[in-house]
């Protein structure tokens, strides 16, 4: 309940309710900017007269015995998040005579993830001081059984036999499990057997009617989760350099990364359902080789080079998917180990002068994708419970993509030139979901490599190199992406919604027409005093970067079971950022530098908010507003950012 925040909250400033009947007999004094209760004297029972609507209980406004009106924060039950990373880098060069080296990179690299909804829940239900025997939630004269244990005694959500606001002042957080055990925290203090899993915890989210959840009826964020991750990978990779002769130099080596990956997550959803996984320290491994060859022969330049990779994801998977766990016990059916994957990646390229300022040139390549690896690891226990189950794919390929290009080169003069290339890239293995029937009425769905997608298009960009005052690149880019799916999600979303899953291609989520980049830099030199003579304007610089998109596309509302996929466009975008400094230098050694820096400079200047997300897309194409209907921020990129610094180089 929300108060004013200037409120008295000494028990002397209670309201005494029997100066008012008439309003006392319908209790209309929750919410006055006071500490209300029928308990006048504050002595923790119900004297004579104190019982105003005869309900036998002390009805108060403090819920939690502490004497004042608290206010809500509403961030007191939003998620919670604590993440850390680091990273180990060391690098060795060794040089083997006049034209040859070695060089040997190794790292370490960590990242950490803690996520979590506090939820303080009262377990004093109804307000009375002590424990609640029973409660009565929805006044059907049934009290309910709230902490989900099979009987309506004793409701005491965590199971630690006392209670919390007495212990802590509410301070216990019931949905935490530091230990990832699957078991709450707060419940471990009984025996073994009293313990509670996620699966038992209560999931009593209640809406009003404008779709907020109600303060103090159940959790009050949209779901409660728990989850803790931690990622190690470890990178070896040795390249030897050599130019063997004047016409060729060559570059050979190997790289391995290993990889030490653990997830606890549970996610307590709407309806009772309960997900959750466990990836306990799985290790894949990764190893390539490659070896490529720069040859020059008259003025033509040749790049040949061929890549090997190994990639073992390294689990246990089961051996038929139509059948994949044990009946009643949840435990994988035939578990296999899974197999290991090979991949050649060719690559070539040649550029050849057509004239003396004229090259024409040609490139192909072949490209493959570690999957990302949720789309390897996810629910690899093979929990079904819960509606929509998903798991992972440790036998998933590889997504390919198989890259031609074809360009020239122009040199205007010894500062500018332009370059104008066209390029087409052959997607394959796209990652989407289907679903797989292990009981006649019960499904699973699971990643597969089921789509494919292709991008071509043209690029022109004209450079300049930094002459007497300017420098800089100008870039066009037009492309078409098109493809069968723009997320490994696509087809498992349409299946909940109960959608047709389309069979033809659509444009794909990045599939942005037209984009223009500039980045521009202007610098006066030293000494040339080209304001009335003095050096004021002397080694001041400016880069100025624009970029501009035209519209992304979006999915209009479906109107049938065949949903329309980004058949409409958002607006275009915008982006303008600027540095200026000036340097001065002292005594020819030291060098001191003053800067400007802003981003997202045209919010500034033109108001310009670009849209990258619609909250709502129903509200969006009835009233244009992307924020939705409860004005969503986060909808609209980052305003203007200024910075001013100072620099010192010697």
């Amino acid at each position: 309940m929300l108060m004013p925040q200037n409120v008295d909250s000494t028990l002397s400033n209670y309201v005494d309710l029997t100066q008012n009947p008439q309003d006392s007999a319908i209790v209309k004094w929750w919410g006055n900017g006071r500490l209300d209760t029928e308990d006048i004297n504050g002595n923790g029972i119900l004297d004579p007269g104190e019982d105003l609507n005869g309900n036998g209980k002390i009805d108060t406004e403090d819920l939690n015995h502490n004497g004042k009106i608290d206010i809500f924060n509403m961030l007191d039950h939003l998620p919670t998040f604590q993440e850390s990373r680091d990273n180990i880098i060391l690098n060795w060069v060794y040089q083997v005579g006049s034209k040859s080296f070695f060089e040997a990179k190794f790292s370490r690299f960590r990242t950490s993830m803690k996520y979590n909804v506090r939820e303080n829940i009262n377990e004093d239900m109804d307000g009375d001081g002590v424990l609640d025997l029973y409660y009565d939630v929805d006044g059907d004269g049934i009290p309910e059984d709230v902490d989900g244990d099979g009987d309506n005694r004793h409701e005491d959500l965590n199971g630690n036999l006392e209670w919390d606001w007495k212990r802590d002042g509410g301070n216990t957080d019931l949905f935490t499990d530091e230990n990832n055990n699957g078991y709450i925290d707060a419940s471990e203090g009984r025996p073994r057997d009293q313990w509670i899993s996620w699966n038992d915890v209560p999931i009593n989210n209640i809406k009003d009617n404008d779709g907020y959840y109600h303060y103090g009826t159940g959790l009050t964020y949209s779901r409660a989760r728990w989850n803790f991750d931690e990622k190690f990978t470890y990178t070896g990779k040795i390249t030897f350099y050599s130019q063997v002769d004047k016409y060729n130099e060559i570059k050979t080596g190997i790289e391995y990364n290993s990889y030490d990956i653990f997830d606890f997550d549970r996610d307590l959803a709407s309806g009772g359902n309960v997900y959750g996984q466990l990836i306990d320290h799985v290790k894949p491994y990764s190893f390539a080789a490659f070896f490529e060859d720069k040859m020059e022969y008259g003025g033509m330049i040749l790049n040949a080079g061929i890549r090997l990779d190994y990639f073992h994801s390294n689990v246990t998977f089961p051996a038929d998917l139509d059948d994949p766990v044990e009946p009643g016990e949840g435990k994988i059916k035939n578990p296999i180990k899974t197999k290991p994957r090979w991949y050649i990646s060719p690559r070539f390229g040649i550029s050849h002068p057509i004239t003396e300022r004229d090259v024409l040139y040609y490139n192909y390549g072949r490209y493959f994708q570690i999957p990302r690896f949720f789309i390897l690891y996810r629910n690899l226990s093979f929990d079904l419970s819960g509606a929509f189950p998903i798991v992972g794919n440790p036998n998933i390929e590889p997504e390919t993509t198989t890259s031609y290009e074809v360009g020239i080169k122009h040199q205007f003069s010894n500062n500018m030139k332009i370059e104008i290339k066209g390029f087409f890239k052959d997607i394959r293995g796209l990652t989407d979901t289907r679903q797989v029937y292990y009981t006649v009425a019960n499904y699973y769905t699971i990643y597969q490599n089921l789509d494919y997608g292709n991008v071509r298009g043209f690029e022109i960009q004209l450079y300049k190199r930094m002459g007497r005052y300017i420098g800089g690149t100008i870039n066009y880019t037009y492309s078409i992406a098109k493809g069968k799916s723009s997320s490994p999600h696509q087809n498992y979303i349409f299946t909940w919604a109960g959608d047709v899953i389309p069979a033809e291609e659509n444009f794909l989520n990045w599939d942005q027409r037209h984009t223009l980049n500039a980045n521009i830099n202007l610098r006066i030199p030293r000494d040339r005093r080209l304001l009335f003579g003095t050096s004021i304007l002397d080694d001041v610089g400016m880069n100025v970067v624009f970029r501009y998109g035209s519209g992304l596309p979006y999915s209009s509302i479906a109107r049938t079971r065949i949903p329309p996929i980004n058949d409409k466009r958002m607006p275009p975008t915008y982006y303008l950022d600027m540095i200026i400094d000036k340097q001065i230098r002292i005594a020819d050694r030291y060098q001191i530098k003053f800067f400007l820096w802003t981003n997202n400079l045209q919010d500034a200047l033109f108001n310009q908010k670009n849209i990258l997300r619609l909250a709502d897309v129903q509200w969006y194409e009835q009233f244009g507003d992307p924020s939705g209907k409860y004005k969503d921020p986060s909808v609209y990129s980052e305003g203007t950012i200024w910075r001013l610094g100072i620099q010192l180089d010697f």
